[in-house]
């Protein structure tokens, strides 16, 4: 069945859901479920999640791509609907119980703060792609070098690494500014589809190998407006840009001079005595931004080892206008990432704020970027984007090069 069938077979199946249900039941069957997010008729995004119950018998989801599982306790029945909230990240799920399902709505950002997607689920199903059950005619694992948008003003090189047994296919794509993190598909024929979901992004990748062992006519989606266009070849050199050609420090730059709110309303700057002598990390970052949840997960186990050494990290949260909504935000991100550090409001989310604040830095600031002082208050490194820990190798890397920075700088040499 061809991508564009299957979505209409989804949209028939999802009205004759809401038009021939049985009636309401409370009842959550344990087990794999198949979950799907439909950002319109073309393009959709399947996930896998598990439903257990714990001691006191409150449902327990558990999202899965890949190596990946994310626990998902908020759960609650309103009524005669099933409402969860995703950890780290603002998004909600509302649905009803159906004959065969689920059928309800994502929200995003929160109910009544922005998009909301149609959602389904299914119980008893384990297979991400469903339609797509041939026995795969290609091998898709190892490096592709991906070019998305090729030819347009926005086009961009990318790296795909995958893994292939059978016919499922686990692995991630990399490109300048961070990762897809565990992304999860099937091989079937010369087809290929993966996707991931981790509360923040849901993203969806679908082509046909061609008789060349190419892809010509590749197809991503990540929201109903976030839709690009990919080819991709075998290069198991491909590289991508160094960090220096991406962002550079200015020559002479001097100290970020912000004054911002910590959570409490309290007002920081790099000019405290807190931070004098230190060594100092600042962040742009955003609790919409999933490259930042996995680089706050490692820097709150960076801190608390070279904390006492010396070792300050000072988080920047580009958020909203509304300091209280904002804090909210944060204070939960913190929650589900252990960042026990120093976090601070920065305003309204964008580039023009963030590179307002951030202006020692010259070239392609992407989030989270991450500038690194030393003792005396000089700016030493600048680091763009972030593999995390769904890149494996890359993120082994990512860890030690940040281990070695920061050893260096609290040597004081």
């Amino acid at each position: 069945m061809k991508s564009n069938q299957f979505a209409l077979f989804l949209l028939v199946a999802a009205f004759s859901w809401l038009t021939g249900c049985q009636p309401f039941s409370k009842e959550l069957k344990p087990g794999p479920w198949l979950g799907t997010i439909v950002f319109d008729s073309a393009d959709q995004v399947p996930f896998n999640f598990d439903v257990t119950f714990d001691s006191t018998g409150s449902p327990v989801l558990t999202v899965r791509n890949a190596d990946e599982r994310i626990a998902v306790n908020e759960v609650r029945f309103d009524g005669d609907t099933l409402e969860w909230r995703m950890p780290v990240f603002q998004s909600v799920f509302r649905a009803g119980f159906r004959s065969k399902g689920l059928m309800g709505w994502y929200h995003l950002k929160g109910i009544g703060q922005g998009p909301a997607y149609r959602f389904s689920a299914v119980s008893d199903q384990t297979l991400r792609f469903p339609h797509l059950t041939a026995k795969a005619e290609v091998d898709f694992g190892g490096r592709w070098q991906i070019t998305e948008n090729g030819g347009q003003p926005d086009a961009l090189t990318l790296i795909g690494e995958f893994v292939q047994e059978g016919n499922r296919l686990t692995g991630t794509v990399l490109s300048p500014f961070g990762d897809y993190r565990y992304l999860e598909g099937v091989v079937s024929g010369r087809n290929v589809a993966f996707s991931g979901f981790d509360g923040s992004h849901a993203v969806v990748f679908q082509a046909r190998v061609a008789d060349d062992g190419s892809i010509t006519e590749g197809r991503f989606a990540g929201s109903a407006q976030w839709k690009s266009r990919w080819t991709a070849v075998r290069n198991d050199s491909a590289r991508l840009p160094e960090q220096s050609t991406l962002v550079r420090i200015k020559p002479g730059a001097t100290l970020p001079d912000f004054v911002l709110s910590d959570l409490e309303g309290n007002s920081v700057s790099l000019a405290d005595e807190r931070f004098s002598g230190k060594v100092v990390v600042v962040q742009a970052s955003g609790t919409w931004c999933p490259n930042c949840m996995d680089e706050a997960r490692l820097f709150g186990e960076l801190y608390k080892e070279y904390g006492p050494r010396g070792l300050e990290v000072v988080s920047l949260f580009f958020e909203s206008d509304n300091f209280q909504e904002s804090a909210e935000r944060i204070r939960r991100f913190a929650s589900h990432t252990d960042a026990g550090f120093t976090l601070l409001w920065a305003g309204k989310r964008g580039s023009q704020r963030r590179d307002s604040i951030f202006h020692m830095v010259e070239g392609r600031m992407a989030f989270p970027t991450t500038l690194y002082i030393d003792r005396k208050g000089t700016p030493r490194f600048v680091e763009t984007g972030f593999s995390g820990p769904g890149t494996g190798s890359h993120y082994q890397k990512t860890v030690e090069d940040t281990r070695h920075k920061l050893e260096w700088l609290l040597s004081g040499e």
